[in-house]
């Protein structure tokens, strides 16, 4: 039996004030192993787009900029994507996410269900949010697939892989710099 796909898709902020972001995102196996991965270079909206969007631009160009366009270009579709900033779930429903984080006690508005999952022997605890419009089926069935993978490794530590990618790549190509 073929493992189901993981998505994770970091987002990285570079000045806030500007709305500057950037973003990646690594389709694994459930022990880890990349198998497909694309990243965004840095979005940097003018004086004119950030007078435009005002409060909404942040997340515009983190949905609609960086998230959705790298969605739409993978090959290897997951059956779940890990995001690391609420900004980037998918309220559409075009994909399942759900923001891992490391806090254990996270308050949030009803919109979203948490479930933490306890730390273990190597594991630091990770709450899972996701939308309560997810059917509760389909968010145990995220969860149980996150504990599968805890198994095989960190989940949360693909964020940092992607940066380091996303460094690499910035340093070979003046577009992602």
């Amino acid at each position: 039996m073929v493992g189901h796909r993981i998505g994770f898709l970091g987002i990285f902020a570079g000045d806030i004030g500007l709305s500057e972001y950037r973003g990646g995102l690594m389709v694994t196996d459930e022990s880890g192993k990349p198998l497909e991965y694309r990243i965004a270079a840095w979005v940097r909206p003018n004086a004119l787009v950030r007078a435009a969007y005002g409060s909404t631009l942040n997340e515009h160009v983190v949905a609609e900029l960086i998230a959705s366009p790298l969605m739409s270009q993978l090959e290897y579709k997951p059956r779940v994507v890990f995001v690391n900033d609420l900004m980037a779930l998918d309220r559409d429903g075009a994909y399942a996410t759900a923001h891992l984080t490391h806090q254990e006690s996270v308050a949030l508005i009803d919109e979203f269900d948490v479930q933490t999952l306890s730390s273990s022997a190597n594991q630091p605890a990770l709450s899972v949010i996701q939308y309560s419009s997810i059917p509760a089926r389909d968010r145990e069935e995220i969860v149980a697939l996150l504990e599968r993978a805890r198994t095989q490794f960190d989940p949360y530590d693909v964020f940092s892989r992607i940066m380091k990618v996303h460094n690499i790549v910035a340093e070979e190509d003046a577009r992602f710099s």
